[in-house]
């Protein structure tokens, strides 16, 4: 977790809850995750990324080629965004 910045919107309003999807997303594909006791560092990282969450904040890494946040799932573990993926298909096939 390197990146957050202000969801706009939640527009500040209490009481907002947004749910974080990555983080649960990147656990449940990982099989390990799943059968495994989480380690101190992961039960402080969810509770930092909810707690974040709960605040209105997007949670975000940024992309190995090109700096953008990501977001979505799919990004997040590939830690590429679709436009530098894109990219890299076409000038590699």
């Amino acid at each position: 977790m390197s990146h957050t910045r202000r969801n706009p919107g939640a527009g500040g309003r209490t009481g907002v809850r947004r749910k974080s999807t990555w983080a649960a997303d990147r656990d449940q594909s990982n099989p390990d995750a799943r059968t495994s006791s989480p380690t101190a560092d992961e039960i402080y990282e969810r509770a930092v990324v909810q707690a974040a969450t709960d605040l209105g904040y997007t949670v975000s890494i940024p992309c190995r080629v090109c700096g953008h946040p990501l977001t979505a799932p799919k990004s997040v573990a590939a830690v590429v965004g679709p436009r530098c993926r894109r990219k890299a298909v076409q000038h590699h096939g």
